[in-house]
């Protein structure tokens, strides 16, 4: 098995991948590399009331190497969420849970602001042994990684979510294997269970329109996001943005460089990785500007201007 890479880079994953991984990691030899070169951006743009859907993996991360599926299971009550939970750790070691951010204890204070977030958790010995490898500088303040212990009364919080969920945090939950698993009917608590595949299951796919590939999605996404440059109801998609940016970034960030690469690899990747981490922080300031009553929409289209040459060697 190949050494881990940096925590630092691993933790500096999305929410969900940066868990995801250190599950992956305990049965995958080269796990983040896998992940890695999964990385791409792709956009679903037929759904209803202006949502787009993104997928952030080519390969379905929830098919593990032995052949095993990754599911999403629901209860309606903390308690049955909790059994369940347990049941899972006794079978396989390691349970990822789907917490709320806004509920953890060990999370930035994020006030009344409630998202989706993975945990994993790998020991129950009368407490429960919770490891998030995710870490980054929110807009609430810092959110450090964490692995320690806490109790049946703190995991039911942190399991609890305000319902219904927003549709576009529900579409995250749904795509943070790269492509669509099919959610709890009951979702107010919510983990994931290794199950074995079901006879005769069709292959991964997307379903719906999409732009698929990083040139062609970062292309859709300049001219959505300069066109909507001062349309706040637009801002609920640079979370997922900043995800995108993240994954890139670590991709990069271990070498693997875009089709648009220079013939000096490591400074391509290099270059491409800070270019990434860039983004999100542009977007934000451009509609915080907006906010003020002054559009950035140029910003907006010199960012992703620079990231399609990156990713794919010409602008349309």
């Amino acid at each position: 098995m190949d050494p881990r890479p940096d925590p630092a880079a691993a933790s500096a994953l999305s929410c969900y991948t940066a868990n995801l991984l250190e599950y992956l990691w305990r049965r995958c030899d080269n796990a983040h590399v896998a992940l890695a070169r999964s990385v791409r951006l792709a956009v679903r743009t037929d759904l209803p009331e202006g949502l787009l859907a993104f997928s952030h993996h080519a390969r379905p991360l929830h098919h593990l190497p032995d052949g095993s599926r990754l599911a999403y299971r629901g209860a309606a009550t903390a308690a049955a969420a909790v059994d369940g939970i347990a049941a899972e750790l006794a079978a396989h070691g390691q349970v990822l849970i789907v917490t709320n951010r806004g509920r953890l204890p060990w999370g930035a204070p994020s006030g009344d602001r409630e998202a989706p977030h993975f945990a994993l958790i790998d020991s129950h010995r009368g407490r429960w042994h919770v490891i998030d490898r995710f870490a980054a500088l929110l807009p609430e303040g810092p959110q450090e990684t964490f692995a320690g212990w806490i109790s049946t009364a703190v995991l039911r919080r942190a399991l609890s979510f305000t319902m219904p969920v927003p549709a576009q945090q529900l579409l995250r939950n749904e795509y943070a294997f790269g492509f669509p698993v099919r959610l709890p009917d009951d979702g107010a608590f919510q983990w994931i269970v290794r199950v074995p595949p079901a006879e005769g299951e069709p292959a991964a796919e997307l379903p719906g329109d999409w732009v698929l590939g990083s040139p062609a999605a970062l292309d859709y996404l300049r001219g959505y996001l300069v066109a909507r440059a001062g349309d706040g109801a637009a801002e609920v998609f640079l979370d997922d943005l900043w995800a995108a940016a993240r994954h890139h970034a670590f991709r990069h960030r271990l070498g693997i460089a875009g089709t648009g690469a220079r013939a000096d690899a490591a400074q391509a990747c290099a270059d491409a990785a800070q270019a990434w981490t860039a983004l999100p922080m542009t977007l934000r300031f451009a509609y915080d500007s907006a906010r003020r009553g002054r559009p950035r929409a140029s910003l907006i289209g010199a960012a992703f201007d620079k990231l399609r040459l990156i990713e794919g060697g010409e602008l349309s």
